[in-house]
């Protein structure tokens, strides 16, 4: 066992076998969905990724007190769940974007356009599973907002 105390400039490395960042585990995705949806169904509305996690992240504890979620997964899992609905409010950045969906990870397909001339020309992207889209200069992520869509 390593003693806590130990300088990390002295100590570097963790040795082979010891837990990382609290002993924390990586929850099943059906557990992570079932603790999403039961605090979305109380919240209906939650306008922030941070608040969200803390919210998801203590019902995952009284399943299992090891667990937890980075804010990442959270969000991916959420754009995959049926009835959970994400708004993501974007700044325009300079510099390339990606045809990787920054809200749920899944790629993106072009937005093509017509010209007068007949040509058809790429004027963005669009994400199929969360509904982002940026255009010619880089929409970046800021705030979202999580929604439960009321059947």
């Amino acid at each position: 066992m390593i003693n806590p105390f130990i300088n990390a400039a002295i100590f570097p490395f963790m040795p082979r076998g010891e837990k990382r960042g609290g002993g924390r585990r990586a929850p099943p995705d059906d557990a992570v969905r079932e603790a999403l949806l039961k605090v979305m169904r109380e919240a209906k509305h939650i306008r922030s990724q941070r608040r969200l996690l803390s919210m998801v992240d203590e019902e995952l504890k009284k399943m299992d007190r090891d667990w937890g979620i980075t804010a990442k997964r959270l969000r991916r899992l959420a754009a995959e769940t049926p009835g959970v609905k994400i708004i993501s409010h974007c700044r325009v950045s300079h510099g390339e974007g990606s045809n990787i969906c920054p809200v749920c990870g899944k790629e993106m397909r072009p937005i093509k356009n017509e010209t007068l001339y007949g040509w058809l020309v790429t004027s963005g992207y669009s994400c199929p599973r969360c509904g982002y889209w940026t255009g010619r200069r880089k929409r970046v992520p800021t705030l979202y907002e999580f929604i439960l869509e009321e059947d």
